[in-house]
């Protein structure tokens, strides 16, 4: 959901959930907290989306050629990398290479 949207939470406007999916919006999200506190309901959000959407998001990306660039590393380097990662030194995502376990 993006933007303003009214936010129901009463009997009659929600499914039979006991949470309401949000995702991010630049605008206020507005509602009764009476509505969710007296039929135990909850709002919950998700910077990554959920299996459906990152399905979408790789079969968008292999459709268009769309790759990230990597730094291959061994098992045996995860430590080295961890210590990169706090320093700051880190120009591409890491990738550990499972053949060499």
């Amino acid at each position: 959901m993006f933007g303003t949207q009214p936010c129901c939470f009463s009997k009659g406007c929600t499914s039979s959930l006991a949470h309401r999916p949000v995702r991010a919006s630049p605008e206020n999200l507005e509602f009764n907290p009476f509505s969710l506190i007296l039929r135990n309901r909850k709002i919950i959000g998700s910077l990554v989306g959920g299996i459906l959407e990152t399905q979408e998001m790789l079969d968008h990306c292999g459709k268009h050629g769309i790759t990230s660039d990597i730094e291959m590393i061994a098992p045996n380097q995860i430590n080295l990398a961890y210590e990169r990662t706090l320093k700051g030194d880190v120009k591409y995502r890491f990738v550990i290479d499972c053949a060499k376990f």
